[in-house]
């Protein structure tokens, strides 16, 4: 959740406050469900979020490499709308982690 109250939310504050949403973001975003359900409207970034949050998460002893960004951006993108991705299978493995898998369906390939 420290990427929710560390990033997420000081940015949605700023946008409210600037287009004068105070009041209503306020009412959105008093929980965390009412965060994770506001996010699932937004199937990449949702994505986005969960894949980052889980690689970081799930295996903190990991390193980062840098094509780590390149792989979750493209699969931001593909598994809210795709119905096969194939990908490698570090990435793989920490996508079905996120429960967005298990969520659309989505069918990966451990062979190369």
């Amino acid at each position: 959740m420290h990427f929710f109250n560390g990033t997420i939310i000081p940015h949605l504050s700023e946008f409210a406050l600037k287009n004068n949403f105070k009041d209503k973001i306020i009412y959105l975003f008093k929980k965390k469900s009412d965060i994770e359900s506001f996010f699932e409207l937004l199937p990449s970034i949702d994505t986005f979020i969960r894949l980052i949050f889980t690689r970081d998460n799930e295996s903190p002893e990991r390193k980062i490499k840098p094509n780590d960004a390149v792989d979750i951006n493209h699969l931001s993108g593909a598994i809210p709308y795709c119905d096969v991705v194939v990908t490698e299978k570090n990435v793989c493995k920490f996508s079905f982690k996120t429960k967005i898998i298990q969520k659309i369906q989505l069918y990966y390939s451990f062979r190369y």
